[in-house]
């Protein structure tokens, strides 16, 4: 037995609207109509009572009117559910929303089984309860239009709602709860039910629920989650500037990824923060404008914006390229890093061999299309693979590896 709260609306003609909370012990095997006379008891003392029965009673969950004929444990209720009731005439106003006009519950209460995600409050993985709510004033005393269908209705917030709070139609604005806690939690936009029964690309299986890549490729979750693990260890996440860091498709040379980072989750509390911690450094170092403070007791990591210009102010001076660190403030070189006294200038013939060094590293090297690094190509093929920020490219076209650098000038 548990206790669910009914938000109850009176909205008769004969009486004022009215409003209130009342708490109501249920069994999960009752069915929807066992609550709904339930209700009736707890109304019955109110001066309009006597007109009450249970055809003038909506009871909705998630949104959706219930079927009466339904147990409550098809709705996976649970103590801290909260639910609508509305007490109505025969042809109420509410039920029209956005032109659509129907008073026969959904088949679709509330598409629990349809959504994967996380949730941080347990640090499991599972299916999770999709709820509603308004997006103007957050009530969960709403009707919506229609269910959403996929990630894409959810994430639009353009699906009309009749709003029982702010009286007025609103959007409605989808989110996630846990089935054990009902902490609200994190969906997988990449992780979906396999419609089209493709086969894991990695085993081969076809599986009821695959992880999408921006590609269309699908892997299983029974892989996906040892190959993300792997790629973690490593760190050989590779950097997209329109997504960060991210994990590219496990087929050699597809240029497809993983388009939301959220299903690193997958791993853990602990260890997704680490990824965000990692890729950030990662991040960081790969600007042209970061620098390392070299001071051991320091080690600070700052941006110096016009790094350029004091470099290149330096070079035609011949001076040293000082900068200053901002957390311990002591002066460095920003171009030799040397913490004790700068010699990149002390001399012509040390000048004219860095210029040599730089010289030759334009010549023996090219820079990654990916993070920018310099990189030496000194047997093999063609095809690169930094270990920086583990991209694949093409090292006679520069740009990303595909099948033309495959068929024309893989050696």
């Amino acid at each position: 037995m548990f206790e669910v709260s009914i938000n109850v609306n009176i909205r008769f003609p004969e009486s004022s609207a009215s409003k209130f909370t009342t708490l109501i012990e249920v069994d999960e095997d009752e069915c929807v109509k066992d609550l709904m006379q339930k209700l009736l008891l707890e109304i019955g003392d109110n001066e309009y009572g006597d007109v009450y029965d249970a055809s003038n009673i909506r009871l909705i969950f998630s949104g959706n009117v219930m079927d009466k004929d339904k147990k409550l444990r098809d709705y996976d209720l649970a103590s801290s559910t909260a639910l609508t009731a509305m007490i109505i005439d025969s042809d109420p106003e509410w039920v029209v929303i956005g032109g659509a006009t129907s008073l026969e519950p959904t088949t679709a209460a509330n598409a629990i089984s349809s959504f994967y995600g996380h949730c941080k409050h347990c640090d499991t993985n599972g299916y999770l309860k999709l709820r509603v709510k308004c997006i103007a004033c957050n009530s969960n005393e709403v009707r919506v239009q229609k269910n959403p269908s996929s990630w894409e209705d959810i994430k639009s917030e353009e699906i009309n709602c009749y709003c029982f709070a702010c009286d007025d139609v609103r959007y409605a604005k989808y989110y996630f709860k846990c089935n054990t806690c009902t902490n609200q939690s994190i969906g997988f936009e990449n992780v979906n039910r396999n419609e089209k029964r493709k086969k894991c690309v990695i085993c081969g299986e076809i599986e009821a629920n695959v992880v999408k890549f921006t590609c269309a490729e699908t892997c299983c979750l029974y892989c996906f989650e040892p190959y993300l693990e792997e790629v973690f260890e490593r760190f050989g996440f590779s950097y997209r500037v329109s997504l960060g860091f991210t994990l590219n498709c496990p087929v050699v040379g597809c240029c497809g990824c993983i388009g939301d980072q959220h299903v690193f989750y997958i791993l853990g509390n602990d260890r997704y923060n680490k990824f965000q911690e990692l890729a950030t450094q990662r991040f960081i170092q790969n600007q042209q404008s970061t620098v390392f403070c070299p001071f051991p007791d320091c080690g600070e990591v700052f941006t110096l914006l016009d790094k350029d210009n004091v470099i290149e102010n330096a070079t035609r001076n011949k001076t040293s390229a000082l900068t200053q660190c901002h957390k311990c403030e002591r002066p460095f070189c920003v171009v030799c890093i040397d913490s004790k006294q700068c010699t990149c200038y002390s001399t012509k013939k040390e000048h004219s061999d860095e210029e040599k060094s730089k010289s030759l590293i334009h010549q023996i090297t090219k820079k990654c299309v990916g993070c920018g690094i310099n990189t030496q190509k000194d047997q093999g093929c063609n095809h690169i693979h930094c270990t920086q920020c583990s991209s694949h490219w093409c090292w006679v076209c520069l740009t990303k590896w595909n099948e033309n650098c495959q068929f024309n000038h893989w050696f």
